[in-house]
């Protein structure tokens, strides 16, 4: 079926939910603690620019994609930041 793998029914829409929370949350620490509107702009849509590493071949394409959309990745950039003292690097994570 077409559906064969993936969610669907109320456990879909609180997968949404989650995300949208999860963004909010995310969203307003950004801005609390000072971060830059030009580059929250920027950084919004730049983890979809990680397609392009399918060009390369579809085995890397899937891993860069699968892992900037993680929400462990920008967990662990925003500890390396936190330990580094890194600004820019927290508003990027």
């Amino acid at each position: 079926s077409p559906s064969a793998g993936s969610v669907t029914g109320g456990v879909r829409e609180v997968l949404r939910l989650e995300a949208f929370a999860i963004m909010a949350a995310a969203t307003t620490v950004y801005f609390v603690s000072g971060g830059n509107p030009w580059l929250y702009a920027i950084l919004f849509f730049a983890p979809d620019l990680s397609f392009a590493a399918y060009a390369l071949n579809a085995r890397l394409g899937a891993i860069v994609y699968n892992m900037v959309h993680s929400y462990i990745s920008a967990i662990l950039l925003a500890g390396a930041s936190w330990l580094l003292g890194i600004d820019l690097l927290w508003q990027v994570a």
